[in-house]
């Protein structure tokens, strides 16, 4: 079976975060302003955070099958969370 690696990253500012064998991805927007940012070249809205409607997060998975992915957070004042499970190698390099 398959080791995962849980990853949370706090996102401030502009970065690009690249991750191969991915099984899931997790982005949250916990500022008063809308945000927007790239995944795999197409550009994700993600609503602001409203204090009296829950806002879902962008997530996605592949019912357990991992992906690579690359996340553009453009935007200079960035509130977000990033939350992703990497597939962790059980091979052994020699």
């Amino acid at each position: 079976m398959a080791k995962v690696s849980i990853i949370s990253e706090a996102i401030n500012s502009t970065k690009i975060v690249k991750a191969k064998n991915v099984t899931s991805v997790l982005v949250s927007n916990h500022s008063l302003v809308a945000t927007s940012f790239i995944f795999n070249g197409v550009v994700r809205n993600l609503p602001d955070k409203d204090t009296l409607v829950p806002v879902q997060p962008f997530q996605i998975s592949d019912s357990g099958n991992h992906f690579d992915v690359v996340l553009n957070f453009n935007q200079q004042n960035n509130n977000l969370i990033l939350d992703y499970t990497e597939i962790i190698s059980t091979t052994k390099e020699c």
